[in-house]
Formats: structure tokens, sequence, C-alpha cells
């Protein structure tokens, strides 16, 4: 699907989606060049997050403890109103009961600023922990992301993909969103890179440059028909893994389908089995670890040369 607008300019239209992969591409390449750009970014963010009104600035932790930081301190000072006479009753009791009030919301105000800096500390450490085990980052930094699936293995994929709107996650260049479009399928596309997805977004595909997590966290129950998990799913540990599965079966319909097309890590070279170590699983355990979350699943031949095998999973 492509968006577009009318041209004020005259021609045949802007293809939206297009100019929003360009320009995040040309981001990102920015980034990469020069770490200055993403500092300044992340100093925008932050002064956003102060200013804007509670939720706006998205549900990031470091936000939300920043943002109970300012509720913390509770003003003893009640507004008298506008109406005469009430008014002034108002600020009689206000006078009379000042003392008292203050005295309890600056203990209140105490015991709130200790709670937030436990918080803080449990934060730090939870991050902590996340990063040691690789809960949530893939292995982007250390080693280039999984190769596109040859074009017989993206037909496999469309092949076995069920009725309603599919999402292949991570769609790298859009080999398997093209393959699902082509035989009629209403699909769309994630990848973080935004600079992969700019070909395939030239030819008219639904890619976007969205993180994984972020975005199929955000996806309604029982919205989607499919769920293709590739590429990145090579990169992650087990943990990390489960919790796609989770996320994936909410937001699968009930009678959804989970579509695996993984290479199995025994078929890789020294470098990146030394450095993917722990991290991407055999279509075997793919199999295994969707039917302890309650799917029925069966490995299906893929034509290879480098994803042999599919795993189709759906609910029983």
């Amino acid at each position: 699907m492509v968006n577009s607008v009318g041209n004020p300019f005259g021609g045949d239209g802007v293809d939206m989606n297009r100019v929003r992969a360009e320009v995040e591409a040309e981001a990102e390449e920015r980034r990469r060049r020069d770490p200055e750009v993403a500092r300044l970014e992340r100093e925008i963010e932050r002064a956003w997050a102060d200013v804007s009104p509670p939720g706006a600035a998205g549900p990031e932790n470091e936000q939300l403890l920043d943002r109970a930081e300012q509720l913390a301190e509770l003003d003893a000072e009640v507004e008298t109103g506008t109406r005469p006479g009430v008014r002034s009753v108002k600020a009689v009791i206000r006078k009379l009961t000042y003392w008292y009030f203050k005295y309890l919301t600056d203990q209140i105000s105490v015991f709130a600023r200790a709670l937030l800096r436990v918080l803080r500390h449990l934060d730090g450490r939870v991050n902590q922990l996340e990063q040691a085990i690789g809960m949530y980052a893939d292995d982007a930094e250390l080693h280039c992301p999984p190769p596109e699936p040859s074009a017989a293995t993206a037909v496999a994929v469309a092949e076995v993909v069920g009725p309603g709107r599919c999402l292949v996650l991570s769609c790298g260049e859009g080999a398997i969103v093209n393959a699902i479009e082509q035989r009629g399928g209403n699909v769309y596309g994630l990848e973080r890179d935004p600079r992969r997805i700019l070909a395939g977004v030239r030819r008219g595909l639904d890619l976007r440059s969205v993180e994984a997590f972020k975005h199929i966290t955000q996806i309604p129950d029982d919205a989607l028909g499919t769920i293709v998990l590739a590429g990145v799913a090579e990169t992650l540990p087990i943990p990390t893994l489960w919790r796609l599965i989770g996320e994936s079966d909410r937001a699968l319909s009930e009678t959804g389908t989970l579509v695996v097309a993984v290479s199995d890590p025994t078929r890789r070279d020294s470098v990146e089995a030394e450095i993917r170590a722990g991290r991407g699983v055999a279509p075997s355990t793919w199999q295994h670890l969707l039917v302890r979350a309650g799917f029925a699943a069966h490995i299906v031949p893929a034509p290879g040369p480098r994803i042999t095998e599919l795993v189709v999973a759906q609910r029983p």
C-alpha cells in the first residue's frame, strides 16, 4: 500500500511513504557519520519530555520517572476560587489550616522523593541486567544483518501466509513483503535501519523504519492475520524470542498464522557463529518454543539456499 497526497505544485502526487523513508535514511546516514547529531537528537527529545504534558513524550521509563519527580512536590496553597463571598471564606479556612496541610505535604514530598530515588536505582539495575543478557538489543553493531531471503524462499513464505493483515518482522529490503503483495496480500514490513528499506519503498512497498518491539507491543489484540518472523529473529537471544512469541500470540487473531523464516545457526561461518553465539535458534527449536507457547507448529521445506525450512504455527 502506498500513502500519497495531492501535490500542490502539479504532477501526479507525492509518495509520502517514499519521502519519509528517504528522509529517515539520510538522517541515519548522518548519525553514523557524526555522533554529535545523535547526541543533539537525544537532548532535543529530553527537552521535549521536560515540557510536554503527561503521556505526550511516550511511555519510556526515564520520562515517566521525570514526570513523577515533578509531581512529587505537593503544594499546600489551595486555590480559593473567584466567587465573591465564597473566596473570602475559603481564604480564612486556608489560613487556619495551612500549618496542618503544610506539615502533611512536606512529609509526603520527602517520602515521594526517597521512593523515586529507590525507583531510579532499581530502574538502573534492571537496565544493566537487560543489557547484560541482551534482552532487547540485536547484534547489528557487531555483524552484518542477515541477508535477504532468496526469491524462491520469499515465494514459499507467501504461500503459507493466511488471510488478513500481515506483518513481516523484519522485512530487510522487502523480498518477502513483495512476494506476499504479489499474491494479493495486505502486508507491511518493519526494519530498524531506514537505509535498508529505501529501495523497496521506492518500488512502492509498505516498509517502515520502526523498532520492532516498540511497534509490536502497540498492536491491538487480535489485529493481524499473519506475522512473519525473519531477519532480526536470527540475532536475538532466547528470552527475547520468547517475549516476541508472546507478543505475536496476543496480536494474532484466533485463526492467525505465525511463520518463522530463519536459517539454521549450525550453517553459520566461524565469524558469525562466534559473534552470534547464543542468538537465534534452529527451526526445530522454534517449533519446540511455539508448541510450549500453545501453538500447533510444524516444519515445511523451503527452497533455500540459506533458509531451508519454515516453521508454520497456528492456534490448535
